[in-house]
Order: structure tokens, then C-alpha cells, then sequence
């Protein structure tokens, strides 16, 4: 199973060091405390389940194209920095229907914006306000118990998913999407931190999974772009899972 990451999202921009010019951007001025650290921890685990170490991409603008994409099995983009082209939005949709597998993690305003035009070919949107900064507060935020289902990628996690702050997902067209998880003391149907979707097309079988949050997935010694949370709770059993899920 060979893994493609997205360099041109927060969360490999800043692993990779692949920010150019936003390097110059006073609110990216601490990623350099965090280049081969921030995903240090989430490639391991990748490389331990697939027994492949994920490819980063060249960080180059309309890379996401198809003559890219099929050399792989799997596309992890973990938070788009920057808007994709329409023509890479139609190559990762063909690439899913011939049966490659996309984890898409979000993540708060405004980065959520540049998710959103690919959530929605898939039928799903990351949602502001930010949870739980809506209801006044910041900090860890632990979904475990009733607010994860009984699916194989959530069972068992005994300790839960713990994250600073995340957007939420709302389903606009109903492809068969399992949910995964949802965010605490919110009604639904809005509510969700984590879905998937087994697409069917002929022999082929391509998977989608989408997450409203992506900094839990760095190293807890990171603190940008924001406090890493790895090493919580059950947050590396939950990407294992994932990819145990998406190997299969």
C-alpha cells in the first residue's frame, strides 16, 4: 500500500518544510521548530501498517493529477493550505472512483475553506463555527463513550480521541457515509468529527474518510501549527485503525 501526503497542506507544509513563501508570514514563523518533527510520530504508524514509508509531494501547485495519483494506493491531505484546481479536484475524484483510498483532514477557519471544494465532490463539507471555541472555551476536548460508534476504525478506543479544537462535518448528499465519531454535548446532525465512505464501482472499491481536525495527528513536543496531541489518549490506535481499515 503505497501513501502519497499533500505537501501543500498545514500539517505536511510544516513537517516537510515545504511553506515557501509563507515562510515569510509572521503566522508561519515557528514552523521551523517543527520540520521533521510535526508528523514524526503518524508516519511511523503508516510505515508500521502499510510497511511502506509515505511519499511526500513536491509541494508544486496542480501536482494532485492523475499521472501522480495512480502510482499510489492511498492520498492523505491533512489541511490544504492553498485552494486545489478544478483539474486536481476531477483527478482525485477519479482516482477515488478507481479505487484509491482519500483520508482528508480538515481543520479550523479559514483553513476549512480550502477542504471544503473537495469535501463536497465527495458529498460532505467541513462546517465553521469551530468546536469548542463556539461555546467560549479552548483546550482538550476527549470523544470516547456514546460519541463513537461501534466501527471497526473506532472500536475499542477505550481512552478516546483528544484534540484542541476542530470545524464539523455536514453530509449534503447521503452516498452511504458511516459515521465514526461526533462531538460532545452537540446535537446532531451537524455534529460529526469523523465519517467514511466505502464507494462501490464495479471491481473497483475506493474509501474516503474525512476528520474535522488534523493537529492531533502531530507530535506532542510540536506546538505549531498548534499543540501536537499524538500521544494522547487513544489518538495512535485511532490512526492505526484508519489505516489497518484502509489497507483491507
Amino acid at each position: 500500500m503505497k501513501v502519497l501526503i499533500d505537501t501543500r497542506s498545514l500539517q505536511g507544509a510544516y513537517h516537510f518544510g515545504r511553506l515557501g513563501k509563507l515562510a515569510d508570514d509572521d503566522k508561519y514563523k515557528e514552523a521551523k521548530y517543527s520540520e521533521g518533527k510535526r508528523l514524526k510520530t503518524f508516519i511511523s504508524i503508516i510505515q508500521k501498517e502499510t510497511g511502506f514509508s509515505p511519499t511526500p509531494t513536491k509541494g508544486d501547485a496542480k501536482e494532485l493529477q492523475l499521472p501522480l495519483l495512480k502510482e499510489y494506493n492511498t492520498l492523505l491531505i491533512l489541511t490544504r493550505l492553498f485552494f486545489l484546481s478544478l483539474s486536481e479536484l476531477t483527478d482525485i475524484k477519479e482516482f477515488v472512483r478507481g479505487g484509491g483510498n482519500l483520508l482528508l483532514m480538515s481543520n479550523h477557519p479559514p483553513f476549512n475553506e480550502f477542504d471544503n471544494p473537495l469535501a463536497e465532490t465527495f458529498g460532505f463539507t467541513f462546517e465553521s463555527p469551530t468546536y469548542p471555541w463556539h461555546r467560549g472555551g479552548y483546550g482538550l476536548t476527549c470523544i470516547m463513550g456514546d460519541n463513537l460508534n461501534a466501527h471497526e476504525i473506532t472500536r475499542n478506543l477505550e481512552h478516546g480521541i483528544i484534540f484542541n479544537n476542530s470545524c464539523r462535518i455536514r453530509i449534503l448528499k447521503d452516498h452511504g457515509y458511516k459515521v465514526l465519531a461526533t462531538l460532545p454535548e452537540e446535537p446532531g446532525p451537524n455534529n460529526i468529527f469523523a465519517l467514511e465512505l466505502d464507494m462501490k464501482f464495479g471491481e473497483n472499491s475506493g474509501r474516503v474518510i474525512g476528520v474535522a481536525d488534523s493537529g492531533f495527528a502531530g507530535n506532542d513536543e510540536t506546538k505549531s501549527p498548534g499543540p501536537g496531541q499524538i500521544g494522547k489518549g487513544d489518538n495512535q490506535k485511532f490512526i492505526r485503525n484508519i489505516f489497518s481499515w484502509l489497507r483491507k
